[in-house]
């Protein structure tokens, strides 16, 4: 519960059993998709600073549990604000990057999807990961969409 009475619920969950999948690339290391809800939707949201030390304990806690696992995440969209969510998990990220140290590679493609990967700094397969984005951004923008991938440490 935050500051303002309003509920937020947090989950990591997989696709499937033993799920190593990301975007379409095999990895060795499982993948967790990382969800972070409002659960109260009616009441306005005013931002509290404390939601970013939370998600950043719950980050660091579950690395220090799982240091090979990946977390991926996908900026729910429904009402047009998956770029202030971004914006908002970036700064979190930034300022709370505590212990272990974490890798967070940002894609957007402009008014279509904003999402990432987070990992350890020194994650085995963290290139691997970073190149795929890449490529995957790429193609995306030969069909006339626009786009970027930042790798924040």
């Amino acid at each position: 519960m935050s500051k303002n009475d309003i509920t937020y619920k947090c989950f990591f969950t997989q696709k499937s059993e033993n799920s190593s999948d990301l975007l379409g690339l095999r990895l060795s290391s499982p993948v967790m998709f990382f969800n972070f809800n409002r659960v109260n939707k009616e009441a306005a949201v005013i931002y509290d600073r404390r939601i970013g030390f939370t998600i950043a304990d719950i980050l660091n806690q579950f690395f220090k549990k799982n240091p090979n696992a990946i977390i991926a995440y996908i900026c729910e969209d429904s009402d047009y604000r998956a770029i202030k969510r971004q914006n908002h998990f970036e700064k979190w990220f930034s300022t709370h990057n505590e212990s272990p140290k974490k890798t967070l590679i940002k894609a957007e493609i402009h008014d279509v999807v904003y999402a990432g990967a987070i990992m350890l700094v020194e994650h085995p397969e963290k290139k691997k990961v970073e190149k795929h984005f890449t490529k995957e951004l790429k193609e995306f923008n030969e069909s006339d969409k626009s786009g970027e991938i930042n790798i924040l440490e």
